[in-house]
């Protein structure tokens, strides 16, 4: 997923390799602003954070694929 995200505090580029879903840029944007996202029931994830296993959602029709 292309995806540029300018924050004024990072000053170098930084490449994703990771898989990533469009899912992951609200939790991603809401970290880099410091919002706390306790109650909000969101299933994608920071994609500058360590990971344990890297995944990602695919849908195809009604079917959620991890």
């Amino acid at each position: 997923m292309p995806l540029v995200i300018y924050h004024p505090d990072v000053e170098q580029p930084t490449v994703i390799e990771a898989p990533a879903s469009h899912i992951d840029i609200m939790p991603t944007l809401l970290d880099l602003l410091s919002v706390p996202r306790v109650h909000l029931p969101l299933v994608g994830k920071n994609i500058f954070s360590e990971v344990q296993r890297a995944w990602a959602v695919y849908v195809k029709g009604s079917e959620l694929f991890l």
